[in-house]
């Protein structure tokens, strides 16, 4: 199930042209908490029927609107974690103070309906409540609202749909003019252009002709255009070697397969650190190092899989970014290893985790909303750290040259070109 919309848009599965119906739109539009005026209007996307336009310039940061979907229903194998209604997760990352979870913090108790046994409910639920699909990254349900549903779909969108508890709302990734129509991505916007093209075909039964795909595919055709099938093949084998990895929890499964791999792709057998999906991979082996306590190896494959990710906006921006301060976390948790390792000090060690969870704190305020529960635990996390480290607020002109100096000196030791570098905002 896909974690955004998991069927068509209505507009691409019916003759009937919604927007040939202005007062049934006005009435759906009136229906809304919108922060913006918006128009339903026929899409400038070819063969997309009716879209979602902005009347006014909306600003990143600033929110399109808020419903209240038709039905949600929480993912198979979810309802025993899931309140089904304000949809906390049990094993959410935010605590009950709405800070970020320790090991020490109770779970939330999500029971059974007294009476139904198929409901499962929280002991708060008139009082608080998180998303079905978490700004945190986790995808618990399916949700049907009309107005969403007509948002159309790019690989290079100007808006991302999320749930804070019940509510379906729709935000921003940049600064949007008047007139443009809304748009988000329907698939894992990480994805290289072969495979993703491939699952909108296989899924929505449309083949993507937005301005990223046709970028990318002219470059393939420029770079290696009598190996793109076979570089859509090894990178569909490096996905599944990848999640056999990530389910043993071993980094050797992959390390051992992978060359053979790519050089089927690539006979020199050097496949572009950029090209998907080896920054995506670096990522979860990272995580299989810090889940056996290879911290190092974990920061280096993070530093490598987040900094070499083409698409830095947006919903899957702010997580990756919270993924990379949390490996720094656990490194400097450790100050032994910090010392014996060589590569950098532990106060530069320190500086650049305030830079990365500065970029973090400003990027989920303005992409999630600064009211929303992670943005507010990200920031108590951002104030903590300041607080207890006595760091310097990272806005000053000091404390950017300080950090770039040590991210430098960091990513060299990462192997990551330099032009990577996280600029702080």
């Amino acid at each position: 199930m896909d974690d955004k919309l998991n069927t068509v848009p209505t507009c691409m599965l019916s003759e009937f042209a919604l927007h040939k119906d202005q007062t049934l739109c006005v009435e759906l539009l009136e229906t809304l908490k919108a922060a913006a005026p918006l128009q339903i209007a026929q899409s400038k996307i070819p063969r997309a029927g009716t879209g979602l336009f902005v009347i006014n310039d909306v600003d990143f940061g600033q929110e399109h609107f808020r419903s209240r979907p038709v039905v949600n229903c929480v993912e198979d194998g979810y309802q025993h974690l899931v309140c089904d209604y304000c949809y906390v997760y049990k094993d959410s990352k935010l605590s009950y103070s709405g800070r970020i979870r320790t090991a020490e913090d109770t779970k939330l108790e999500v029971k059974a309906c007294i009476g139904c046994k198929v409901f499962y409910y929280c002991s708060k639920i008139l009082t608080n409540c998180l998303s079905i699909y978490q700004a945190e990254g986790s995808m618990l349900g399916t949700s049907l609202d009309i107005i969403a549903s007509l948002i159309n779909h790019s690989c290079d969108p100007n808006a991302f749909v999320v749930f804070e508890g019940g509510e379906l709302w729709v935000r921003p990734t940049r600064k949007i003019s008047a007139g443009k129509e809304i748009t988000q991505c329907y698939t894992d916007i990480d994805m290289d252009v072969l495979i993703r093209r491939s699952i909108l075909k296989l899924e929505y039964f449309f083949d993507c002709r937005c301005a990223r795909c046709e970028r990318q595919i002219k470059s393939y055709d420029s770079l290696f255009p009598e190996r793109i099938e076979q570089v859509k093949q090894s990178q569909q084998q490096l996905l599944q070697l990848t999640k056999e990895a990530v389910e043993e929890g071993n980094v050797d499964i992959f390390e051992s397969k992978a060359p053979a791999i790519t050089t089927a792709a690539f006979p020199d057998g050097h496949w572009p650190e950029d090209l998907a999906p080896w920054p995506s991979s670096r990522n979860s082996l990272a995580s299989i190092h810090q889940a056996h306590g290879r911290r190092l190896e974990a920061l280096k494959d993070a530093l490598k899989g987040q900094l070499l990710l083409e698409h830095r906006a947006g919903d899957n921006w702010v997580l990756h970014l919270y993924n990379l301060v949390q490996h720094f976390s656990h490194l400097l948790m450790h100050e032994t290893i910090c010392r014996d390792t060589g590569f950098s000090t532990e106060a530069q060690m320190w500086i650049v985790m305030y830079g990365y969870l500065h970029e973090l704190r400003t990027c989920a305020r303005k992409t999630f909303g600064k009211e929303t529960g992670y943005a507010e635990a990200i920031q108590s996390w951002y104030d903590d750290c300041v607080k207890d480290g006595g760091a310097p607020e990272p806005i000053t002109r000091a404390f950017v040259r300080r950090f770039n100096q040590a991210q430098a000196k960091l990513l060299i030791w990462a192997g990551v070109e330099e032009k990577r570098a996280i600029a702080l905002t």
